[in-house]
């Protein structure tokens, strides 16, 4: 049974590549000239700003309830990782295993929105990124932050997210993939990554459908769902592909389960939905939810977060539960699980 007093005993550790989302609101209808470039200068509405990236999962960890979220990863020495990390100290997550770095900048997302009135659309992106390998010194202070929280801290689940394409360049390296891996043999440790699918051993594997047929576990001589099955076979873990407007499909123990997208109304803005799957299918696992409710639940979190237009979301427990309970009744899901609001 999902609890809300259980969820403020629960422990989750939240490991990845933590990024700086700024989003700037601008209106298109009050422009003026540029008084330095040939072309007009546009008025800002407003500016917001949150943790990104491995962040939006901590950030929505806290608003689901969780009590107790370590962040793990590094920020540069600048101004956006003092906002990043200020931002999730107001969420009461402990940030003692952020490092904060001279040789790495703070990974920043900037978007920029087009707001007409109460409506508002995504123009462009800015990305602010490291490119190049994280120093062998700073994968190896990740790695005792690791090791020390895992075994100092009765942790219920290690989340990990590898955010970025290139290899090597943030948080979840090879080295820091070799520590989860062996703490994945006694610890439960679930992955997210966008190119590296599988690269840490004995945890659950999250991925989106584009990122599970570009991998090395996808076997395009089968069927997609015989494939889902084969990769979580040959792993041994339990497989979690997620496909837009098809739902998502959880391989385990030789079978699939299909979990339902809920039907929501456009427009939709698709930034942070994996993220809020994520928190809503880890928190409901960790209270022992049966897999294919936990599912549920990740798949309702992830439709609140897709109908929140420029930003990543702020998803409460109380609501996702009334969305949950709301959409299961009318859907006719299947047996109705106990959730208290208590």
């Amino acid at each position: 049974m999902l609890i809300k007093k259980r969820l403020k005993e629960i422990s989750i550790a939240v490991i990845g590549d933590y990024f700086l989302d700024q989003f700037l609101y601008i209106d298109m209808n009050k422009t003026s000239e540029s008084l330095y470039v040939n072309g007009p200068a546009y008025y800002v509405n407003g500016i917001k700003k949150s943790a990104g990236a491995a962040g939006t999962i901590a950030k929505n960890l806290a608003n689901l309830g969780v009590g107790h979220i370590y962040a793990v990863g590094f920020v540069g020495n600048d101004g956006n990782g003092i906002e990043l990390r200020n931002a999730m100290i107001e969420l009461g997550i402990d940030c003692s295993g952020l490092i904060t770095t001279d040789i790495r900048i703070t990974p920043t997302y900037t978007i920029i929105l087009h707001q007409n009135g109460s409506s508002q659309h995504e123009i462009c992106e800015y990305d602010y990124l490291n490119n190049k390998v994280t120093p062998l010194e700073l994968q190896k202070q990740i790695s005792d932050v690791i090791n020390k929280l895992s075994y100092e801290n009765n942790l219920d689940a290690i989340i990990a997210l590898d955010q970025l394409d290139t290899e090597d360049c943030g948080v979840i390296t090879a080295l820091v993939s070799e520590t989860l891996s062996y703490i994945a043999n006694e610890k439960l440790v679930y992955f997210d990554s966008r190119k590296h699918v599988g690269r840490i051993k004995n945890a659950i594997i999250k991925c989106n459908y584009r990122e599970f047929i570009g991998s090395a576990l996808y076997d395009n001589s089968i069927a997609f769902k015989e494939s889902c099955k084969k990769a979580s076979k040959k792993t041994g873990q339990i497989l979690i592909v997620t496909k837009d407007e098809d739902g998502a499909f959880i391989a385990s123990d030789g079978d699939l389960l299909h979990i339902p997208a809920k039907k929501i109304k456009q427009p939709i803005d698709s930034r942070g939905a994996g993220d809020a799957f994520t928190s809503g299918f880890i928190t409901a696992f960790c209270c022992e939810i049966p897999l294919y409710i936990a599912g549920l639940i990740g798949a309702t979190t992830a439709s609140m977060c897709v109908t929140q237009i420029g930003t990543t979301g702020c998803m409460l427990f109380d609501d996702v539960v009334d969305n949950f309970e709301r959409w299961y009744i009318h859907d006719n899901l299947g047996h109705f699980p106990e959730i208290a609001h208590r």
